[in-house]
């Protein structure tokens, strides 16, 4: 995601779409939907479906009003890594 900024592929504004990413896991894992996005040593050895997870917290947000716009961003990183050639599970 980082590069995807870097490299203006993303056309994200703000807070870099790592930091988003991270935000968002952790709160998918605080809501059950993913585990160990906060442990170092999982990061390194456990295969995550990011864009299951970002999609995950997505829906939460499309429940309340008051978070219809970070769904939104959810939907900017999910189409960012499809583009990129993020794969499912990797």
């Amino acid at each position: 995601m980082s590069y995807l900024d870097d490299t203006g592929q993303t056309g994200n504004k703000g807070i870099c779409s790592f930091g988003k990413m991270r935000a968002y896991a952790d709160l998918a894992e605080m809501n059950g939907f993913c585990e160990g996005i906060k442990d170092p040593e999982s990061v390194y050895t456990k295969k995550q479906d990011w864009i299951d997870i970002i999609s995950s917290i997505k829906k939460i947000f499309l429940e309340n009003d008051a978070t219809y716009d970070q769904a939104l961003e959810c939907e900017k990183l999910i189409f960012n890594m499809t583009n990129a050639g993020v794969r499912r599970n990797a």
